[in-house]
């Protein structure tokens, strides 16, 4: 739950905030996309990427949505460069969070132990290759690194949508 007043953003805590968020929206009118949209199009850019972020992280059924906000509000001829760093970031970071509980999952189900977990996700990012080392490596890692290289493609499917979302 935030405000606007005189151009400065405030909030309550967020546990607060999710409450009345679900108060408020629990008998529509309003909806939770018509609260959206208005605060979208209240938020300066500062506050636009942890707004948006937050948002689509908490509420995955809103990224149709939400993306046709951020687009309609880019492309008004008002916006400014650092409104779309910020949408642009928002949907990034949203991207990189979806990955990685994707990739927990993953080494979680090939039961790599915490201790290993980090190095699995270099050698994932480094494309997977253990420098002949594949033999000794332990098999949960292998077929981690298998798994996650084959998901870590470098795309932002939202930040990419964005652009032909309707």
């Amino acid at each position: 739950m935030i405000s606007v007043d005189d151009g400065q953003v405030t909030g309550l805590h967020e546990l607060r905030s999710a409450a009345l968020v679900s108060a408020t929206h629990a008998v529509p009118p309003p909806t939770i996309v018509s609260t959206c949209a208005l605060v979208i199009g209240w938020l300066t850019a500062p506050f636009l990427r942890p707004f948006v972020a937050n948002l689509l992280n908490d509420e995955t059924q809103l990224d149709e949505p939400v993306l046709v906000m951020l687009r309609d509000r880019l492309m008004d001829s008002e916006s400014a460069p650092d409104e779309w760093t910020a949408a642009f970031q928002a949907l990034r970071v949203v991207d990189f969070r979806r990955s990685a509980v994707e990739w927990t999952d993953i080494l979680r189900r090939h039961r790599v132990a915490p201790a290993y977990r980090g190095l699995t996700l270099q050698f994932a990012g480094w494309g997977g290759d253990f420098g002949g080392l594949s033999e000794v490596m332990r098999p949960e890692i292998v077929g981690a690194v298998e798994e996650i290289k084959a998901t870590a493609t470098g795309a932002s499917p939202l930040r990419d949508c964005s652009r032909t979302c309707q």
